[in-house]
C-alpha cells in the first residue's frame, strides 16, 4: 500500500483549494455571461444556490483539516470500567488508549474512534472532526453536480454557437473547461462513495477501520464488534447524537460533540444514552 507522506499532503490540500475556486471562477465568468443571456432569474438561482454551497464547503473543510480527530483525555480509564483485555498502551503517546482508538503513525497520535486517515484532509478522520468532514462530502458533492450540470449547459451551447457569449472563448479554453470537468466528475464519484460510507458508519456506530477488521481480521480485534453483533450500536438516532451532538441547531456550528468517544458503548450509562434519545426526538 502506497502512503502520502503529511508534507505531500499539503500539496494534495493546494490542489484541492485551487480545484474549488477555479469552479467558483468558470461559475462566475463564463457560466455566469451565459446565463444572463437567458435571464436575470436563472442567475439569480444559480448565486443564492451556489454561494452558500461554498461557504459550507470551505468552512467545514478546513474545519475537518485543523480540529483535532480525537484526543485522548488524561486519566479517562479511571472513570469507564473497560475490562483490561479491550485498553492498551501505546509506547509512542505514552498514554492508555480506550477501545476504538488507533495509532496513526502519519500524524503522529493515537485518535479516538478513528477511522481512517484522509489524504484531502492531510489527517485523520475520527470523533473530533467527523461532522465537518461529513458535511463537506455532502455539501462538496452538491457543489460538484451543480457545476458539472452548468458546465454541460454551457459546452452544449458552445459546440452549438448558438449564443453570442461562448463566441468569445477559444477551443483551448473550452479543452481546459473539459479537463476541469473530468477532474470535478472523478472526484465527485469519490464523494458519493465515501460519503454514503461515512454516514452508514454514523448510523451504524462504526469505522472503515472496524469495517476492516471484520473482512480480513489483519487489524487488531475488538470483542465488542463481530459480524453478527456491534456492542456499541445504540440506534441510529443515539448514534446520531453521540457524533453530532444533542441539539440539531448546534449540528452545524462548528464544534465538536461534547462527548469523548469513549462513554459510549457496552459500558456506558444507559439512562443517559437514553435521556439523549429522547431530548433528540423532541427536538425533532
Amino acid at each position: 500500500m502506497v502512503y502520502v507522506t503529511k508534507s505531500f499532503g499539503y500539496i494534495i490540500q493546494a490542489l484541492l483549494i485551487f480545484m474549488i475556486h477555479l469552479m467558483v471562477y468558470y461559475e462566475t465568468n463564463p457560466i455566469k455571461e451565459m446565463l444572463d443571456e437567458f435571464s436575470d432569474y436563472e442567475n439569480l438561482f444559480n448565486y443564492i444556490t451556489g454561494w452558500p454551497i461554498y461557504i459550507f464547503v470551505m468552512i467545514n473543510y478546513i474545519l475537518a483539516c485543523t480540529m483535532h480527530p480525537g484526543k485522548i483525555r488524561e486519566n479517562w480509564e479511571l472513570c469507564y470500567n473497560y475490562p483490561k483485555s479491550q485498553v492498551t498502551y501505546c509506547e509512542a503517546c505514552k498514554v492508555v488508549k480506550p477501545p476504538r482508538s488507533w495509532h496513526c503513525v502519519r500524524c503522529g497520535f493515537c485518535v479516538v474512534k478513528r477511522d481512517h486517515h484522509c489524504d484531502f484532509t492531510n489527517q485523520c478522520v475520527g470523533y473530533g472532526n467527523i461532522k465537518p468532514f461529513t458535511f463537506f462530502c455532502i455539501f462538496g458533492f452538491i457543489g460538484c453536480a451543480q457545476f458539472l450540470v452548468r458546465s454541460l449547459q454551457y459546452s452544449y451551447h458552445w459546440i452549438n454557437d448558438d449564443l453570442e457569449c461562448v463566441k468569445a472563448y477559444s477551443k483551448t479554453y473550452m479543452i481546459f473547461l473539459w479537463f476541469l470537468m473530468y477532474v470535478v466528475l472523478a472526484f465527485a464519484l469519490f464523494l458519493t462513495t465515501i460519503t454514503k460510507r461515512i454516514i452508514m458508519n454514523v448510523l451504524y456506530n462504526t469505522t472503515t477501520l472496524e469495517q476492516m477488521v471484520i473482512a480480513d481480521g489483519a487489524l487488531r480485534p475488538c470483542e465488542f464488534i463481530t459480524v453478527e453483533n456491534n456492542a456499541f450500536d445504540l440506534g441510529e438516532i443515539p448514534n446520531w447524537v453521540q457524533s453530532f451532538g444533542i441539539n440539531p441547531l448546534l449540528w452545524f456550528w462548528p464544534i465538536s460533540p461534547s462527548r469523548n468517544g469513549v462513554t459510549l458503548g457496552p459500558f456506558f450509562n444507559y439512562l443517559e444514552a437514553l435521556f439523549d434519545a429522547k431530548y433528540h426526538m423532541k427536538m425533532i
